[in-house]
């Protein structure tokens, strides 16, 4: 039996609405953006994924998003689609 967790922490249009729970049954395409203050400042490449957040953090890890100056989770934009 898997245990749905709770909304990520990252900022998401679309995989924060009511009813939706990680993992996913299936994994979904996965896009990735890093904008502080809301200013587009870089991208990871698109994956598919049905738990995305563990591979999320590891991307902001990689790519040094952590380490950017007044750095929040909500800065990172992680969105889904089919």
């Amino acid at each position: 039996m898997v245990v749905a967790k709770p909304a990520m922490k990252y900022s998401s249009m679309n995989l924060k609405e009511p009813g939706i729970a990680l993992p996913f049954p299936f994994p979904i395409k996965i896009i990735v953006e890093f904008r502080p203050n809301g200013v587009f400042a870089d991208y990871a490449p698109m994956f598919y994924s049905a738990d995305p957040e563990p591979v999320v953090d590891e991307i902001v890890r990689t790519k040094g998003w952590d380490r950017h100056p007044d750095y929040q989770p909500t800065d990172v934009w992680v969105d889904g689609g089919m």
